[in-house]
């Protein structure tokens, strides 16, 4: 058996093994390093949490007490400000179509000359004249032909002397 070197085989062997070792060590104290670092890392991000957490606490703190008293009853007023507006503005009347329909409910005779709306009692005044008690009449009928103006009411009918106008006045109630 000639030309077989039995120590270079040997050695070929014994590198290879030493290689998978080294690496396998390689291998641990790379992941013993990132479980070390990972557990330490955490530990940092939660002390820097807590420290955060506090900081918050404390202006909060600051905050709430200065929201005392009078300032902390201002608030709720605006509140209940807000509230009382928002109500109010459900229970306004929309007036365009009512103007619509008194406009074009007017007789030619009659000249409205006044309007007047009550918040509190939810009525409106209209006061007009006109040559005739005809006219008045007709309006009257005019008025109570529409849906909006059904409720319609005659508060006075007087006649200036000096004209001989009839001055009248009407309520509707919504």
């Amino acid at each position: 058996m000639t030309g077989i070197n039995l120590t270079s085989s040997f050695t070929e062997k014994g590198r290879r093994k030493k290689s998978i070792i080294d690496s396998s060590f390689f291998m641990i104290t790379l992941l013993f390093l990132a479980t070390v670092g990972g557990f330490f890392g955490e530990r940092y991000y939660l002390k820097t949490l807590e420290t955060t957490l506090g900081n918050l606490q404390s202006i909060l703190m600051e905050s709430s007490a200065q929201l005392s008293g009078d300032r902390i009853d201002r608030v709720a007023n605006i509140e209940n400000r807000i509230t009382l507006l928002t109500e109010q503005k459900n229970d306004r009347i929309d007036f365009q179509p009512f103007w619509q329909s008194l406009e074009r409910l007017v007789v030619p005779k009659v000249i409205l000359t006044q309007y007047e709306y009550k918040v509190i009692d939810k009525k409106i005044t209209i006061t007009g004249t006109t040559d005739s008690l005809m006219s008045v009449a007709q309006q009257i009928v005019s008025f109570k032909s529409d849906v909006l103006l059904a409720g319609i009411t005659v508060a006075s009918i007087e006649r200036d002397e000096d004209s001989g106008q009839f001055i009248f006045s009407f309520i509707v109630n919504l």
